[in-house]
């Protein structure tokens, strides 16, 4: 047969009207599929298959087979179809026309001139043509920065957002059409400030700033009904109650005062009375000055006494001291996540959390349980927004100590992607941290050889040591450098090799020193 022609195999099949008659069609030894070109037929013994139209693949041999409960019988025929040319060599032009020998004239006319070929291989190192502008946006709003750079060969662009090199992803989205574009879908408090871009090549490198300014929004208070639904209300209003409920407090306890130093005045002038309606006038002055000393040596003892319980000696006072500080959390979208510290101190310090500089209360989201020695922070279910610095303040009257460490949550669909047939689960892209907390990295993957995996700082191969330590387990590569310093910033990444290629994973890290941190 020949490309598009139809065909039709017919056979008769025996005992007819057997109810276990059962007629099946193969293609190579295959069961063959029914398709809009194939259409089988079994009409009281008589068994055919139809072909609409066939294709060289098509080719082959057909097999149909017949099965009832005393056995089966088949029988096989074989399709040799042949295709026509795809593609058509020859000219479609009516002879005696010379269109193609013009086309070829007219293009061997369009040389360069070498002029031209010499001035665009010369190299200059960038220039900003087009520079950013400062961008001024409200909190949740949007924010896009463009610029234009020549040079040759072509420089490479990278932005940075307060001193922190931006990545693209969900919150950063780096956009190349002729121009560099920074677009910001969604502006945050800690977005706002200094944004640099800086474009380099081999000949030299262009640097240009602007600045991006986030202001709060007062009619927005879905960051508060998160995770603490409260009617709404004016906040004037509030601050009303709150004075009132300050003078009521006060007014009380001076209340109290006066009311317990009349009572007092009534004891002791009933005591005197009593005493002296018992004696004579003589006598009773000389027991009135006994019985008001001994009031007073009572007074006397118990207030030392109470001083000498209530307070404590400066030799069994202690400082809060972290004997397990916070380490860094990721999280998927919707998880719980749990931060920890173990701490000593004498008396008992008071414990605080905050999400950066605002406090964190108890509350349905926000579990704090704290113990003499322990306090344990939870959110029970986390999203995108919760990401950021908690720390954790420990204060007596003997000192303060503080610990802290990242949240990052993964939002769903938006895990780091690696190339040579892995896949990261958890992978946190940038790291801020403070002088003498512990750094960890947690990088999921899937397939590789584990013993091919390894870390590297700054391109320096990561070896274990006092104070790092590099484990791997259930598919998850752990990197965990304790008491970091500033020498611990820069960029870590992890590597893992397969046959198939590397794959790598990127953090960049950032140390606060001890001093700007205070």
């Amino acid at each position: 047969l020949e490309e598009m022609q139809s065909a039709k195999f017919e056979c008769q099949l025996a005992p007819v009207g057997d109810p276990n008659m059962k007629v099946e069609w193969f293609w190579n030894g295959k069961p063959l599929s029914f398709k809009t070109r194939f259409t089988p037929i079994y009409d009281f013994g008589y068994v055919a298959m139809n072909f609409g139209w066939v294709y060289p693949e098509d080719s082959g041999e057909y097999i149909c087979r017949a099965t009832n409960a005393y056995g089966s019988d088949e029988t096989r025929a074989i399709i040799k179809c042949s295709g026509k040319t795809g593609i058509v060599y020859e000219s479609q032009l009516p002879k005696g026309m010379m269109s193609i020998e013009k086309i070829r004239e007219m293009e061997s006319g369009w040389q360069r001139a070498p002029e031209l070929l010499e001035t665009e291989t010369e190299k200059f190192k960038p220039c900003f043509v087009t520079k950013p502008e400062g961008v001024s946006t409200t909190e949740g709003g949007s924010a896009r920065f463009c610029c234009r750079v020549t040079g040759y060969p072509k420089p490479r662009v990278m932005w940075l957002i307060n001193g922190h090199t931006v990545i693209n992803g969900s919150r950063h989205k780096l956009i190349y059409d002729g121009m560099w574009h920074l677009d910001i879908p969604k502006c945050q408090d800690r977005d706002g400030g200094k944004i640099e871009v800086i474009a380099r090549n081999q000949c030299g490198e262009a640097y240009a700033t602007t600045t991006l300014t986030v202001t709060r929004r007062k009619d927005d208070y879905r960051s508060v009904l998160r995770h603490n639904v409260k009617p709404f209300c004016d906040e004037e209003q509030v601050n009303k109650k709150f004075e009132e409920q300050e003078q009521q407090n006060t007014s009380r306890q001076e209340m109290y005062s006066e009311q317990r130093k009349e009572m007092m005045s009534k004891q002791v002038s009933s005591l005197h009375q009593s005493k002296h309606e018992q004696v004579t006038t003589s006598s009773s002055m000389s027991s009135e000055a006994q019985e008001w000393q001994q009031i007073a040596k009572r007074e006397k003892s118990s207030r030392v006494e109470y001083a000498e319980a209530s307070h404590f000696s400066m030799q069994n006072m202690q400082a809060p001291n972290f004997t397990m500080s916070l380490e860094p959390v990721t999280v998927s979208e919707g998880e719980s996540a749990i931060f920890k510290v173990e701490f000593t101190g004498q008396p008992n310090p008071v414990v605080k959390w905050y999400r950066y500089s605002f406090p964190v209360k108890d509350s349905k989201d926000f579990k704090i349980l704290t113990m003499d020695t322990s306090s344990t922070l939870t959110i029970e279910k986390t999203c995108a927004d919760d990401s950021g610095v908690f720390t954790c303040l420990l204060e007596n009257i003997v000192g303060a100590a503080k610990s802290s460490s990242n949240l990052n949550v993964v939002e769903a669909g938006q895990e780091y992607i690696m190339e040579a047939s892995m896949r990261t689960m958890r992978t946190m892209k940038e790291m801020n941290i403070n002088e003498g907390d512990n750094i960890r990295f947690d990088i999921g993957f899937s397939g590789g050889d584990k013993t091919n995996l390894e870390f590297t700082h700054d391109n320096r191969k990561i070896e274990e040591t006092s104070g790092i330590t590099i484990t791997v387990e259930n598919d998850v590569a752990s990197l965990l450098i304790e008491k970091a310093n500033p020498s611990h910033s820069g960029l870590y990444e992890c590597i893992m090799r397969t046959d198939g290629g590397e794959a790598r994973c990127q953090v960049h890290c950032q140390v606060t020193p001890a001093s700007s941190a205070s």
